[in-house]
């Protein structure tokens, strides 16, 4: 994979949650009634793996007219990303978790997860590439990373 395919992808991966938490923000701020279904939602039934949940998909179509294009691509951007890391099996999940949510080192990662520095480096490597063939970079199209 070129080394700026690579960063790329790593780059999604690092700022995820900081994208997810805007959006978040942003929707909750902005559009009340959709912090209380969405809410609501996840405390019932918990994490699902859709793209997003029901009343998610409900208020962000209901409230689509009102919302400007930067948000929405960044909502599109963020559920790409959600969805791709979704699809991985939950050993890779823990694997982006340490690197890349937890900021860990391979040492670290590798320590906390019983793997050898090179097994970890060697799945790293075979995810990011499982990713890219998924799409994954389709979300830096719609939101790029600061």
């Amino acid at each position: 994979m070129k080394r700026e395919i690579r960063e790329k992808i790593e780059s999604l991966l690092k700022n995820y949650k900081k994208l997810d938490s805007n959006v978040e923000s942003k929707l909750n701020r902005e559009f009340p009634e959709y912090a209380l279904k969405s809410t609501s939602f996840v405390r019932v039934l918990g994490k699902t793996n859709d793209i997003h949940s029901e009343p998610e998909e409900y208020n962000v179509e209901k409230l689509s007219p009102k919302i400007d294009q930067r948000l929405e691509k960044e909502i599109q951007a963020r559920n790409i990303i959600k969805t791709n890391i979704d699809n991985l099996t939950d050993k890779q999940q823990e694997l982006i978790e340490n690197l890349y949510f937890q900021n860990k080192s391979v040492k670290i990662t590798a320590d906390k997860l019983g793997w050898s520095r090179s097994t970890i480096k060697r799945r790293r490597n075979k995810i990011l590439e499982d990713l890219k063939k998924s799409g994954i970079l389709e979300a830096y199209k719609l939101w790029v990373p600061i």
